[in-house]
């Protein structure tokens, strides 16, 4: 009996010696023992936390390059922190892969468009774009399987036309114009998608001999005619219609009675558009066939849509000649088209919405006072500042604009421009700025999602100076945008006073502004050379 007791007591022994053992070295490890006997959380209860709970970075690699998209780090800039008695923080966007913010609205854009069928694997999509969003498109574009044609001003700074070029993106510069003007770079990049769409439709005719002898299947193609037709109206309608149902190209292998239907059909649709056009053009719009005229001039308002019959006819003359256009592949197999539209596609704003606001909110744990940037599209003010006061009504959104932009007016006031500086009732802004990608005479559908508070008027002078102020200060090497959004951060500073936590966006790098923002001999041509050595051009001095 004594033997069976002091068994006993010798395995309670041992059992206390492992567990003190275990305890130990889970200590060393950082965890109590308990975390060796826990029951492993479930998949179901990981993916129903909510996402403010899970981090900000994710640990492992990730997917090819879109997989390194967002997630940029948010960091103090420590010289305006200092001076101003704030917590100033940049999101790097500059660290996309891409280079720059423009990266998480051209995923998501291309996202959209290929999950909603509008956009094929293997079509183009056209952007009109004087920022980094062309970049950035070039890039999603070739990772998703796509092409990449981008259509931007002539006095765009050259670097950004060599990099699209060099990522393989075709690129087409236009003379500067009022949006209202035909050949405004967004116009020209719609009228391609467009082009590329009805070039696509090829197919179609290929099957019209074929439905001469089969009546269900003239039915349908016939219905397919008018729904195009009918969509002329309203070009904005080309993204949202269903891509072309035939998936082979007609090919010059084809019979010669099988392109004589191809054209004869070709030519039948012709007619057909040009009556739905034409019966609302007024005189003196500008209808070609197989040219656009390279005489720019203001039109009035509402011929715009008019003029646009022009596109309807050179389309079909692609696809009755079997010839290729810029936006085409080089054997002439087209798989669609799809106008990206980042000023009016709301992909732009839940890019912001879902990705960088989200991540703002937990990179600050939930500390944030301001947020402020400047606007073009509208996409990014609009994401963050919404997603921002659904978090905390208390959170302040300001935009800061830069000269020429009506959104000032439009936030202080009510007012966004008089007539006479409407866009359409002028060539072009007619205050001269070298900031690029930001400031704007209208307002954005992606614009009005927004939750502002507040604006500031920036100038170029001061983009100019903090610009050179953050690089030697900080080794911020930023662009245009970015010094521009840090002029507004040091603004709310100023109101706001000293103690409160100030986010704003680094949307590029100055790599991209060599030519102009960043190159000395262009700004002192302009009288900006940057002169001050602390924030005095902010009435701010640097502290000692």
């Amino acid at each position: 009996m004594r033997r069976a007791h002091e068994a006993l007591v010798a395995a309670a022994a041992a059992v206390l010696l492992a567990a003190a053992v275990v305890s130990l070295r889970g200590k060393r490890k950082g965890a109590s023992w308990v975390a060796f006997v826990r029951p492993w959380r479930t998949q179901e209860s990981r993916e129903n936390s909510p996402p403010r709970q899970r981090k900000a970075s994710r640990a492992g690699p990730r997917e090819g390059v879109l997989g390194a998209i967002g997630n940029t780090p948010l960091i103090r800039i420590r010289s305006l922190s200092d001076a101003t008695g704030c917590e100033i923080y940049g999101k790097a966007e500059f660290l996309n892969p891409g280079g720059s913010v423009k990266d998480r609205v051209a995923a998501k854009i291309v996202e959209e468009a290929l999950e909603s069928g509008a956009l094929r694997v293997g079509g183009v999509v056209t952007e009109g774009s004087a920022g980094s969003t062309a970049v950035s498109l070039a890039m999603v574009s070739l990772a998703y399987g796509c092409r990449c044609h981008v259509v931007l001003p002539d006095d765009a700074a050259i670097e950004k036309t060599q990099i699209l070029e060099a990522m393989g993106a075709t690129v087409e510069r236009v003379r500067p114009v009022s949006i209202t003007h035909k050949d405004h770079f967004v116009n020209v990049a719609r009228r391609r998608a467009l082009e590329a769409r009805l070039a696509d439709s090829a197919p179609e005719l290929q099957l019209y001999d074929l439905a001469k002898q089969d009546p269900q299947l003239e039915k349908k193609l016939d219905q397919h005619v008018k729904n195009r037709a009918s969509a002329v109206h309203d070009f904005d309608a080309v993204n949202s219609s269903s891509p072309p149902p035939f998936e082979e190209p007609l090919t010059s292998s084809d019979s010669a009675a099988s392109r004589r239907a191809a054209e004869e059909f070709a030519m039948s649709l012709e007619k057909e558009i040009t009556a739905c056009v034409m019966a609302g053009a007024t005189d003196g719009s500008d209808v070609k066939i197989g040219s656009f005229s390279e005489e720019l001039r203001v039109m009035p308002e509402g011929e715009v849509t008019a003029d646009m019959g022009s596109v309807e006819l050179q389309s079909r003359e692609v696809c009755r000649d079997g010839m290729s256009s810029d936006v085409l592949s080089s054997s002439g197999q087209g798989r669609g088209g799809y106008f990206a539209d980042q000023f009016e596609n709301l992909a732009n704003f839940r890019a912001h919405y879902e990705g960088t606001g989200p991540e703002i909110w937990v990179q600050s744990g939930g500390k944030v006072d301001a947020f402020v940037a400047a606007a073009g599209t509208g996409g990014t003010i609009a994401g963050i500042s919404r997603y921002l006061k659904e978090q905390n009504p208390q959170v302040k959104c300001y935009i800061i604009d830069p000269p020429g932009s009506g959104l000032y007016n439009r936030v202080m006031r009510g007012v966004m421009y008089t007539r006479e500086e409407a866009e359409g009732k002028r060539m072009k802004n007619p205050f001269d700025t070298i900031t690029e990608g930001i400031g704007i005479n209208r307002i954005t559908e992606n614009f009005k999602q927004a939750k502002i508070d507040g604006a500031f008027r920036g100038t170029d002078k001061e983009a100019v100076e903090m610009a050179r102020y953050l690089m030697r200060n900080d080794g911020l090497f930023v662009g245009s945008s970015s010094a521009m959004n840090c002029v507004g951060a040091v603004r709310v500073a100023q109101m706001l006073g000293p103690g409160h936590i100030i986010v704003t966006i680094l949307c590029d790098s100055g790599a991209r502004h060599l030519s102009k923002f960043q190159n000395a001999d262009f700004l002192a041509a302009q009288g900006l050379t940057p002169t001050a050595s602390s924030l005095e051009f902010l009435s701010l001095r640097k502290p000692a």
